[in-house]
């Protein structure tokens, strides 16, 4: 039995190693990009954060890496909010939008609503841009269930 645990501790503890490797060179880019604008540009910008992340994403993460899966939902919600900045009324915890007054705190509301939205879009009309294990869980659901005699077939097997 022990043999498996290590091996997980294993590779718990390379993967733990890369991504901190990974995480070390981006920071070296990022900001070595940084003091480079900064120094030939005379000043610092907001886009010289932009430019420098790309290239440091592009390339120290442009390989398929589950952390920028992570980074882009947390992006689509930062990106939520900072709309709600931009388009807000002299009251900054309300949103007007047709004279309705939206509260700021349901941002997660309605980008949730949206990635819904556009998960269900693309799966029903553009199903091959999806990751191959969202489309099978999806094809279960929303199509396979739709085909069923009993409560087996249903819930446990089902086309």
């Amino acid at each position: 039995m022990l043999g498996p645990f290590w091996e997980k501790l294993g590779v718990v503890c390379d993967l733990t190693k890369t991504h901190a490797w990974n995480l070390a060179r981006f920071v070296a880019i990022y900001k070595g990009v940084l003091v480079f604008l900064r120094r030939a540009l005379r000043g610092e910008s907001e886009w010289h954060s932009f430019l420098a992340g790309c290239i440091g994403g592009g390339l120290i993460f442009s390989a398929d890496n589950s952390i920028v899966l992570y980074l882009l939902s947390r992006v689509l919600t930062g990106l939520v909010k900072l709309g709600y900045e931009r388009i807000t009324t002299p009251n900054p915890h309300q949103l007007s939008y047709g004279g309705t007054k939206i509260p700021s705190q349901h941002g997660f509301a309605i980008e949730a609503t949206l990635v819904w939205g556009f998960v269900m879009y693309l799966f029903r009309h553009h199903r091959h841009t999806l990751q191959s294990s969202l489309q099978s869980s999806m094809q279960y659901l929303y199509n396979d269930s739709d085909h069923w005699k009993d409560i087996w077939t249903l819930l446990v097997h089902n086309k």
